[in-house]
């Protein structure tokens, strides 16, 4: 695609470029604006190319960690608390990918005045489509569901993708489960210092999930499902994590967290 649009470009310019004679003021006047409208076509093509690459890749990693955690659900030696982490992971990347899928069309950019298309008439009456229940209700969270915070810096080396409650009756104020990761962020901080100093210089996520219970203690955690597998890498995010504490217990039963960190931060 690109080839081919630098290709018009140069058959354009090298034709404004030939001599003419009898081409009038007018006619040059059209060349030249087409010129620019090509170059204009191009430039958004580009942007619209690098942005539909970078949601495509944000796809491909959520699609690889759901298969892993959907292996994990169902495997033959997988513990029962092994096969609820995935199920809760499950049911957050499958979240992520509707989000991703959704700002796709962020990368449409706005199309020139010579290439928009007039609308309907004036006086037109478009018909809304029915309302589906059945797809209405796929494309909705689950009750329990709800994003706390997202694309955040905890520290240099540190920064959450994406942080959301999975799953629980519980409630705990946002602004108490964000207090309380910045608890932590120090420990993770380090985790990822020593993955460094053992010589692994390496960028990626990890997805870490725990329960809170209604005295306010950080049980069931996990560490999984990320490009960081090394494995001491993963049993100190997954110590840290154990170390979270709640000022505030949930109210109304336990909540279970996933929590997408990324690695450095920046």
């Amino acid at each position: 695609m690109r080839a081919t649009l630098a290709g018009t470009l140069l058959l354009i310019a090298s034709f404004s470029a030939s001599p003419v004679s009898s081409v009038s003021a007018q006619d040059t006047a059209g060349a030249q604006a087409a010129i620019s409208e090509t170059r204009a076509t191009t430039a958004r093509v580009e942007h619209e190319i690098v942005c539909l690459e970078a949601k495509h890749a944000a796809l491909e990693r959520v699609v690889r960690q759901m298969e892993e955690a959907r292996q994990q659900l169902t495997a033959v030696h997988s513990s029962r608390e092994a096969r609820e982490h995935a199920r809760l992971a499950i049911v957050s990347l499958s979240h992520r990918a509707v989000r991703i899928e959704r700002t796709i069309v962020e990368c449409r950019t706005e199309l020139s005045a010579r290439a928009r298309r007039p609308g309907p008439p004036e006086g037109t009456t478009r018909q809304a489509a029915p309302h589906d229940p059945a797809a209405h209700a796929v494309a909705q969270p689950n009750d329990p569901t709800r994003v706390i915070e997202r694309d955040v810096v905890l520290q240099p080396n540190v920064g959450v993708v994406l942080g959301e409650q999975v799953d629980g009756t519980g409630r705990v104020p946002a602004e108490e489960v964000r207090a309380a990761i910045r608890g932590t962020a120090a420990r993770y901080s380090r985790c990822y210092d020593r993955l460094v100093d053992r010589g692994a210089l390496v960028r990626g996520t990890i997805i870490t999930t725990f329960r809170v219970t209604r005295v306010g203690r950080t049980t069931n955690v996990q560490a999984h499902h990320g490009d960081l597998t090394d494995r001491n890498f993963v049993r100190c995010i997954t110590a840290a994590t154990r170390r979270i504490r709640f000022s505030t217990p949930p109210a109304g039963g336990d909540a279970v967290y996933s929590y997408t960190l990324r690695f450095p931060g920046q």
